[in-house]
């Protein structure tokens, strides 16, 4: 079976588009981390500001 050279090219411009949706998705899923991790700080900013009241267990700490 031969490939010519039209079918060739046409697989690579569906690799390339596969490949440009896939950075797409660890682009949005990076995102998506960071937006979360912001959300929990202020979260913690948040708890702490509004008197915590969480202290740290100094009997374990070694």
């Amino acid at each position: 079976m031969q490939i010519n050279a039209s079918q060739t090219a046409t697989r690579a411009v569906l690799a390339l588009t596969v490949l440009t949706a896939q950075r797409s998705l660890y682009a949005a899923k990076q995102a998506l981390i960071s937006l979360r991790l912001s959300d929990a700080n202020k979260r913690i900013t948040l708890y702490k500001v509004l008197g915590g009241g969480w202290q740290p267990d100094t009997a374990n700490a070694s």
